[in-house]
C-alpha cells in the first residue's frame, strides 16, 4: 500500500493541500482530476519521491520513502512526468530500455507492440512525433518490472484515440497484477 500522513504540498507561494491522509491500495487504479494549476503534479510529484514533503510523510508498505536510497525508490516506484528531457538523438529502444532493470527477461517488443510503436524502435526520438514520443515515454514507465506503483502525469495528453486505448489496456494490466497505478488528468473520460 502507498500512503500519506498528514501531508502539506506548498508552492513558494501557497499551500495547495493540507493534512492529507490517503491511501492506494494495490490492484487499484486512482486519477486526479482538476483543472490546471490545481497542484495535480506537485502532489505527484510527493507521491512518487521526486519531492521531499516539508510536512508529513509518504509511505509505501512501512518504509518512508523519503528516506530510500533513490536507487531502492525507483524500483518501487515508477513515474511519468509531463515533461522528458532525454535527448533528441537518442534511440526509440535506449530510451524504453532506460525504464528496464532486470536482463533475464526482455520485454521491449512486447510493450512496444502493445503501444503501437515497435516500428519506431530503431528512430531517433527527435524524429518522432509528440504522440509517438509520448508512447515511447509511457513505454518506459511501464516497463520498469520491479515496480509496485505506477505514477503518470496526463499520460494521454497528445495521444490519439488508438493510443489512448491502448495506454488504458496497459494501466489495467499492471493494476490487475496488482500494482498500484495513479494518474493525473485534466478530466477523465
Amino acid at each position: 500500500m502507498l500512503r500519506t500522513e498528514n501531508l502539506c504540498v506548498y508552492t513558494p507561494d501557497d499551500c495547495l493541500f493540507e493534512n492529507l491522509d490517503l491511501s492506494f491500495k494495490p490492484g487499484s487504479i486512482t486519477i486526479l482530476e482538476g483543472p490546471n494549476g490545481f497542484g495535480k503534479s506537485m502532489l505527484l510529484d510527493h507521491l512518487s519521491g521526486i519531492r521531499v514533503p516539508t510536512v508529513g510523510q509518504v509511505f509505501f508498505e512501512s518504509q518512508d520513502i523519503a528516506k530510500l536510497k533513490p536507487h531502492l525508490r525507483t524500483q518501487l516506484i515508477s513515474s511519468l512526468g509531463q515533461e522528458d528531457t532525454t535527448p533528441t538523438d537518442t534511440l526509440v529502444s535506449n530510451r524504453i530500455r532506460h525504464g528496464f532493470l532486470q536482463a533475464s527477461h526482455n520485454p521491449i517488443h512486447e510493450l512496444s507492440q502493445s503501444l503501437g510503436i515497435e516500428d519506431l524502435l530503431n528512430r531517433r526520438l527527435g524524429t518522432l512525433s509528440g504522440g509517438q514520443r509520448k508512447r515511447v515515454h509511457i513505454a518506459r514507465c511501464l516497463i520498469h518490472s520491479t515496480a509496485k506503483v505506477y505514477i503518470l502525469d496526463e499520460p494521454d495528453a497528445g495521444l490519439d484515440t488508438d493510443g489512448k486505448a491502448k495506454l488504458w489496456r496497459l494501466l489495467e494490466q499492471k493494476a490487475d497484477a496488482g500494482g498500484i497505478v495513479i494518474l493525473a488528468m485534466h478530466q477523465y473520460n
